[in-house]
C-alpha cells in the first residue's frame, strides 16, 4: 500500500509537471480583432483554450500527488492509533463482541521471525512503538495480536479448552504476546500456531504436550 502511494504520488507529480511544460510553451497565434465577440473557431481563443485544459490538468495531477504523498505519511499512523485502541479494550469487552481476524502464513508465522516483532511492543502496556522506517513491524504486529484474538475468542465460542468460554478473560493481549515472546525464545523452530495452543493451555493451567 505504501509503495502504491509512493508510486501514484510520482507518477502524477511527473504527468502535472509534462503538462505545465507542454502549456508553458504553447505558440499562441496573434490575436484578431473582431466588431462584436470572437467566434468559437479563432485560432487564439482555441489555443487559450487549450492552455487551459492542460494548466486544470496539470493542477489536478499536483493535487493527487500531493494526496498520496499526504495519505502516504498519515494514514499508517491513523491505522495504528485506531488499532491501538481497539486492542487495549479489556478483556471482558473483548469476549463480549468477539472478532475474528485473519493471519495469513507469512514472513511472522515462524517463530524465529515473529521474535522480531519484540522491538514493537512496550512492555508491560497494551501500547506498541511505529518505527517510519520499518513500517511492516507495526503491520504485522497488529496482524499477529488480531489473529491471536481471534484464535482466542474462537476457543472460547467453541468451548475447545474452558467449558464456561472464558479462557484469558483474566489477562490481556500485551501479557499473551509476552508469553509468547518468551516461549518463542525457548523454541524458535516452532510456528507461530502450535505457540499459540501452548498459549491457550497455559491460560487453562495444562501443561502442553511437546
Amino acid at each position: 500500500m505504501a509503495k502504491a502511494m509512493e508510486w501514484l504520488s510520482a507518477l502524477s507529480g511527473f504527468a502535472a509537471a509534462v503538462f505545465w511544460f507542454l502549456s508553458a510553451y504553447v505558440r499562441l497565434p496573434p490575436p484578431r480583432a473582431y466588431f462584436d465577440e470572437a467566434p468559437q473557431d479563432d485560432p487564439f481563443y482555441v489555443t487559450m483554450k487549450r492552455v487551459a485544459r492542460m494548466n486544470q490538468w496539470a493542477a489536478t495531477l499536483s493535487g493527487v500527488s500531493v494526496l498520496c504523498l499526504s495519505l502516504r505519511m498519515f494514514i499508517p499512523c491513523l491505522v495504528l492509533l485506531m488499532a491501538s485502541g481497539v486492542f487495549s479494550a479489556s478483556p471482558a469487552s473483548a469476549q463480549a463482541t468477539p472478532t475474528v481476524a485473519v493471519f495469513t502464513t507469512g514472513a511472522r508465522f515462524q517463530c524465529m521471525h515473529f521474535l522480531e516483532l519484540e522491538r514493537v511492543q512496550i512492555p508491560g502496556t497494551s501500547r506498541f512503538l511505529f518505527y517510519p522506517t520499518e513500517p511492516d513491524l507495526s503491520y504485522d504486529y497488529l496482524k499477529t495480536i488480531g489473529w491471536l484474538s481471534g484464535y482466542m475468542s474462537g476457543l472460547n465460542m467453541h468451548r475447545v479448552i474452558r467449558s464456561d468460554g472464558q479462557l484469558g478473560v483474566e489477562t490481556d493481549i500485551s501479557q499473551w504476546m509476552a508469553w509468547l515472546f518468551s516461549y518463542c525464545r525457548a523454541h524458535p523452530g516452532d510456528k507461530l500456531n502450535g505457540a499459540a495452543s501452548a498459549l491457550a493451555l497455559a491460560l487453562a493451567g495444562q501443561s502442553p504436550q511437546r
